[in-house]
């Protein structure tokens, strides 16, 4: 009895203390639990806090972009007031503007935007005009079927956000394209099953008037379920799937180039055709730059066919490019990205043809780059003296070569004989039209109402003088063109009678310089005369060559008439786009080759070598002069 109470006790005891440890676990765990819920509102209350912090730095965040918008328009707006204030100052000192010219320039830079982030799409070499303002337009709904994208006008679809409805008023041109009319085989013809006809719509131009170009594709099924559609040999679009066609392209462009009419000015004139949108200057200079780089190889073939002639003319004229990214420039640093365009030019027996180039600056450099390799001809430019340090250097370059060859006798002979240098170096030849228009600016502004006066004596005297020198030019220059003399006998009667001109002309300029000793404006005048007497001489050793410069001279007058209604460029690849393309159209109308004409032609032709397998290297590009076009092969161009 004693044992089963002992061992009860015992059992009790033990269930006891089983009862005890689970008695404690289970405080344990409810104390874990209430730690846990603790924790977990701790962590609650922390996210909360981190969400509401977060919040506030969106907003913080947000606001801060907004003021920093605010700032940048703000400087925007500042940058183009000091923009438009540099761009006045310089075109009233460098354009000789009147006071009404620049109260209306002003008005038109005020509704200029110059960005130059946007520089690759707004460099159409001259003031940007303002972008039209996006409309809002529905996106149509592009199914699993359309896989293909779709080029030119669509029915009713808004392309590139334009309205093309205007098309519908132009005059159609309607190029057909149908493989069953034009199959030979009637049976095959026959056996074609129709699937659908594409058209496509592009601005086209035609000597003297816009037309719309319709271009219908139909397209078949053959027998062997193969879409099959006939394309005419039509010229190749140098921008493919573009929106004008080569014909009004060249058209803008001679627009621009040569008749001084401005991209925007153009888009705005296109663009009243009914009110449309079909174009914009960013669409116009897009097509400007890429005709440029497309026609490169001619225009770098014509410097070359320049540079070998006998007797060359130079000049330069300056161009402002308010975003050339060649030096690091801000249009807000005015002066120093007025860049220059050079030119060089050639009339002769040969083709006359003329030649542009954009450089940075007036830097001796440039010009060294422009005339290197030239050799045996005479080059005529006005009294700068970068041509004379050009010049110089190429002279003593072959000098040197005799030199070492044959002595510094041999050498020092050469650069004094004007005959060798003709043959194998360059003879500068000075201007006397810029020597006579000091001479008469003296006497038209000071001494015109002083006939007893020895400034009038002296300037009409000079002047008289040059003019003899003119007299004996009209005199044998038709005679030589008439072949009436040939050329070595209308040199020798031009050196005979002209030189004791020029010689009485420096004895005379001489003689009155101390008469002159304290007027200053025409002694400054008599100077220039004097000190490039020597070089204007030179003239009468090329029977190519005439008494002054005034050929390229009016030839680079249409770049600065284009710069005024221009006034900039954007950047340096749209001033370089703008001398290509002033190069190969001005030689064009030199040679009374249409200008229009003549870049179609070109667009057309080089476009078509550009496709085909034949690599630069291996093209003539000479035959693309428009001296060695057959006029009756560009009579034709308009309907290819």
């Amino acid at each position: 009895m004693n044992r089963r109470r002992e061992k009860d006790q015992e059992k009790i005891a033990e269930l006891e203390a089983r009862i005890g440890a689970l008695t404690a676990a289970l405080q344990k765990e409810h104390a874990a639990k209430a730690a846990v819920e603790r924790s977990a509102q701790t962590a609650e209350k922390a996210r909360k806090a981190a969400e509401a912090a977060l919040q506030q730095a969106i907003r913080d965040k947000v606001a801060a972009e907004d003021d920093v918008r605010r700032l940048q328009a703000f400087v925007a707006t500042l940058k183009e007031n000091l923009d438009i204030k540099d761009l006045m100052i310089w075109a009233k000192s460098s354009e000789k503007l009147t006071d009404a010219d620049l109260k209306k320039l002003r008005k038109e830079l005020a509704k200029t935007v110059m960005n130059p982030d946007k520089v690759g799409d707004q460099d159409i070499a001259e003031a940007s005009a303002p972008e039209e303002a996006p409309q809002a337009e529905e996106k149509p709904v592009i199914t699993p079927a359309q896989q293909k994208k779709r080029r030119g006008r669509q029915p009713g679809v808004r392309t590139s956000g334009r309205d093309m409805q205007c098309f519908n008023l132009l005059s159609d041109h309607v190029v057909v394209q149908d493989l069953r009319q034009e199959c030979e085989d009637r049976s095959y013809a026959e056996s074609l099953v129709f699937v659908k006809e594409e058209q496509r719509q592009q601005l086209d131009f035609v000597r003297g008037h816009f037309r719309s170009r319709v271009t219908k594709t139909y397209i078949y099924r053959d027998q062997d379920n193969q879409l099959v559609s006939f394309k005419q040999k039509l010229a190749p679009d140098f921008v493919k799937g573009g929106k004008m066609t080569n014909g009004a392209a060249a058209a803008v462009i001679v627009d621009k180039v040569i008749w001084s009419l401005p991209l925007y000015r153009q888009a705005k004139r296109i663009n009243l055709i009914g009110g449309g949108k079909l174009v914009n200057a960013q669409l116009l200079n897009s097509y400007f730059l890429r005709a440029a780089h497309t026609v490169t190889s001619v225009w770098e073939a014509l410097l070359g066919y320049i540079k070998s002639q006998r007797a060359i003319h130079g000049d330069e004229t300056r161009l402002l490019v308010v975003n050339d990214t060649h030096t690091g420039n801000t249009a807000a640093e005015r002066g120093k990205n007025l860049g220059y365009v050079w030119a060089v030019s050639y009339q002769g027996k040969q083709a006359p043809a003329a030649y542009y180039t954009y450089y940075a600056s007036r830097e001796g450099k440039w010009a060294k780059e422009l005339y290197k390799g030239c050799k045996g001809l005479a080059l005529q430019a006005d009294g700068y003296a970068v041509y004379g340090a050009v010049v110089k250097d190429l002279n003593e370059s072959a000098a040197q070569r005799i030199r070492e060859e044959s002595g510094d006798e041999e050498a020092e002979a050469f650069l004094q004989d004007v005959n060798r240098l003709l043959a194998e170096g360059i003879v500068l030849v000075g201007c006397i039209a810029h020597a006579r228009r000091k001479i008469h600016t003296c006497l038209e502004g000071v001494y015109a109402d002083l006939p007893d006066s020895e400034g009038y004596a002296t300037c009409n005297t000079i002047l008289g003088l040059i003019g003899l020198l003119y007299d004996l030019e009209h005199d044998l220059r038709p005679k030589y063109r008439s072949g009436e003399i040939d050329e070595q006998l209308f040199i020798d009667l031009r050196k005979k009678k002209a030189i004791p001109i020029v010689e009485k002309l420096k004895t005379y300029t001489e003689g009155r310089l101390s008469v002159h000793e304290h007027d200053h404006n025409l002694q400054k005048a008599l100077n220039y005369l004097l000190n490039h007497i020597h070089l204007i001489r030179n003239y009468l050793e090329s029977s190519e060559l005439t008494p002054d410069n005034n050929f390229q001279e009016s030839l680079i007058r249409t770049i600065a008439i284009t710069r005024k209604n221009s006034l900039f460029a954007s950047s340096h690849e749209g001033a370089l786009a703008w001398t290509k393309l002033l190069s190969l159209l001005q030689t064009a109308i030199l040679n009374e080759v249409d200008p229009t004409l003549y870049l179609k032609y070109l667009l057309d032709q080089i476009t078509t070598l550009m496709e085909s397998d034949i690599a630069d290297k291996d093209v003539d590009w000479s035959i693309y002069f428009p001296w060695n076009i057959d006029k009756q092969t560009l009579e034709t161009v308009w309907d290819q």
